[in-house]
């Protein structure tokens, strides 16, 4: 909520016993529930500004919570359950790498593993509050419009640029489409781009027009997957078939 609470309500709507519990400023971040299982309670997770906030499921934040980190968390966060891990991203361009830690706990905990600068300002700018991962493969965007898809070790597999800086509601994410792994990221001026994994090649499979923000989903409900666009006009769909490579040299950084 606005004034920095978070909270935690039954189907009724009514907050759940320990809920709301106070962070430090409003809260636009989403909140993560990680399972519990083998006994453990399930435990609650947000960040707020340049915190990072775990509780259990009664409100208690668990031992060492919050967590300070030096710049504040862009809000991309990607929770692997199968992996047992979490990736935060900060605005000072570094991704921070938790593991989910059960072991000895009523609840799972968060612990850090390493910590990954892949921007700087100066020259590729700062992490948007995207992070995506499908298979081994994770793609990060910067607002300078660089996009950088890493393996699961997060070592630098490609970067681009974009032709322009990049849309927030329009940073990389991945997909899994007819048997390919794509990347789908949209510049500030509304242009979309699409690229098949492995080796970052351009795909024409998007159709021309500014878009605003998207997201993918079979919508007819027919095995097909169709891109779903916030464009000026309103929302708007396209389904998407199998792409053609553009001969396009990529600008890849080194």
């Amino acid at each position: 909520t606005g004034d920095g609470q978070v909270w935690i309500l039954d189907g009724r709507g009514n907050p759940l016993p320990g809920w709301p519990q106070q962070v430090l400023s409003t809260q636009r971040e989403p909140i993560h529930l990680i399972p519990g299982t083998g006994g453990l309670t399930s435990s609650v997770m947000t960040l707020n500004e340049n915190a990072l906030y775990v509780w259990n499921h009664e409100g208690e934040l668990l031992p060492e919570y919050p967590i300070f980190m030096d710049a504040p968390f862009t809000g991309g966060a990607s929770v692997n359950l199968s992996a047992s891990s979490v990736a935060l991203a900060s605005l000072d361009g570094r991704v921070y790498e938790l593991d989910i830690q059960t072991d000895g706990q009523s609840s799972p905990s968060l612990v850090l593993v390493d910590t990954l600068q892949i921007v700087t300002e100066a020259r590729q700018g700062t992490l948007l509050p995207s992070l995506s991962s499908v298979g081994s493969y994770s793609a990060f965007t910067s607002n300078f419009g660089y996009v950088f898809v890493h393996d699961t070790q997060r070592d630098t597999l490609y970067t681009t640029k974009m032709p322009g800086d990049a849309s927030t509601d329009g940073a990389a994410i991945l997909l899994e489409w007819e048997e390919k792994t794509l990347v789908v990221a949209a510049t500030q001026s509304g242009q979309a781009l699409a690229w098949e994994l492995p080796g970052l090649q351009p795909l024409n499979i998007l159709p021309p027009g500014r878009i605003e923000s998207f997201t993918f989903g079979d919508v007819e409900q027919d095995g097909d997957i169709e891109w779903v666009v916030k464009t000026p006009a309103g929302i708007q769909t396209w389904t998407l078939y199998p792409p053609t490579t553009d001969t396009v040299v990529l600008d890849t950084l080194m």
